[in-house]
């Protein structure tokens, strides 16, 4: 089993992948997530919908009398454009979200 990982440089490696849908391109995220999980005793494989559109699925093994739990979440990221109007790149800093021109408080 693996040392615990630093959220924020968890948060920020993640928020690093291109993931924005569309196209989506998940693939290279799903695969860093998944590696982390293989580290952690999990079962990983890989499904694609489409190209590069990457889904994970993560299992470990139970001793048989206790119940499955599931956790379902999205990798791809929306594009900001949504947020501010123009598509702009996204650094995230400690406190705050920064986009190129302005500074957004968390």
């Amino acid at each position: 089993m693996q040392k615990s990982l630093d959220v924020l440089y968890l948060t920020r490696k993640l928020l690093s992948f291109n993931t924005i849908n569309p196209p989506g391109q998940e693939h290279e995220c799903a695969k860093y997530i998944g590696r982390l999980l293989e580290d952690g005793g999990f079962n990983t494989s890989y499904y694609e919908f489409a190209k590069g559109r990457t889904s994970l699925i993560a299992r470990i093994e139970n001793n048989g009398n206790k119940a499955p739990i599931c956790f379902t979440g999205h990798i791809d990221t929306v594009p900001l454009v949504l947020l501010t109007g123009r598509k702009i790149p996204l650094v995230v800093d400690l406190m705050e979200i920064r986009f190129m021109e302005e500074v957004l408080p968390i």
